[in-house]
């Protein structure tokens, strides 16, 4: 009779293993997010250049996209405008992997004084390629502008 006390214990395990063993085991999800190392954010700008046919306005507005190629969240830390007549709103400033955001840029073309301009905008992130660079070239007709006389 103690045979069959030890038997049917046994026996049981046995069985039980076997149908768990086909079963795949069930990770035990965290609800902390942590970044992602192997694949951390990626920015790219859209378009990578900006080129402003000639104008006359005297104030520009422009957005750019803000595309997130990596696989952790993109945070824009600041954009720095090369010259004070540039000013920039960061209007997503966190951009989840694979989707975009954006970035208004305002030029004042007052303080420019050639025909051909270029105005860089250094954008800090946490993205792997930051800083990353951008150039927006504005173009304005020589009516435009201000002429200065030597005397």
């Amino acid at each position: 009779m103690t045979k069959k006390f030890f038997i049917i214990p046994i026996a049981l395990f046995a069985i039980t293993t076997a149908f768990k063993s086909g079963e795949p085991e069930l990770a035990v999800q965290s609800s902390v997010q942590t970044s992602d190392t192997l694949n951390a954010a990626e920015i790219q700008l859209v378009p990578s250049v900006m080129d402003i046919a000639e104008t006359s306005e005297k104030f520009l507005i422009r957005e750019i996209k803000v595309l997130n190629k990596g696989g952790s969240p993109l945070v824009i830390k600041s954009v720095t405008p090369s010259c004070w007549c540039a000013s920039v709103v960061v209007m997503t400033p966190t951009v989840n992997p694979m989707t975009t955001g954006k970035i208004r840029l305002s030029m004042n073309t007052a303080g420019m004084s050639d025909t051909l301009n270029r105005l860089e905008f250094i954008v800090e992130s946490n993205a792997k390629n930051s800083p990353t660079a951008y150039s927006v070239f504005v173009r304005l007709p020589k009516s435009v502008l201000k002429t200065s006389s030597v005397e």
